[in-house]
């Protein structure tokens, strides 16, 4: 009974580990998500993250007119949880926004890269004809004196 007990451990242990990711992946996984969200035509799904942050401000803002007028104490408890969700709503919000506007210089700084890259591969390559060309009109200018002589 014990050795059952062991091995189905064993196995929970196993399929644990599956489901849990590491903190990059979660990130990862996250990212891809709000990129899908804003290349939706989905209203909802490119405004929930600013009503998400409304409705907490809001409610937080709530919770203190309604302690401060009626001089009542709300329980510590919500205090605490909406702060933390408000925490978490605005930096995630703020994080999420920076993250997209680095995303999307980047891109263009890339995309500006290529084209200087690529400007310099082209006069690159003129050179080197203009060079082959110079090389063999001399190389004829020389077996023409040659066959001169």
């Amino acid at each position: 009974m014990l050795k059952n007990l062991i091995e189905s451990a064993g196995k929970g242990a196993e399929i644990a580990d599956k489901f849990i990711d590491t903190r990059g992946e979660t990130e990862e996984r996250l990212s891809e998500r709000h990129q899908l969200d804003m290349s939706s035509d989905n209203w909802l799904a490119k405004s929930i993250r600013p009503m998400t942050l409304l409705i907490l401000l809001i409610l937080q803002t709530f919770i203190v007119v309604y302690s401060t007028v009626y001089s009542k104490t709300v329980e510590p408890s919500i205090t605490y949880q909406m702060g933390i969700l408000l925490a978490a709503a605005f930096g995630f919000y703020f994080n999420s926004r920076k993250a997209e506007k680095l995303a999307t210089k980047n891109a263009n700084a890339n995309i500006t890269l290529e084209k200087i890259k690529s400007k310099q591969e082209f006069k690159l390559e003129k050179k080197q004809i203009r060079a082959s060309r110079k090389a063999s009109r001399r190389a004829e200018r020389e077996q023409e004196s040659e066959g001169t002589k």
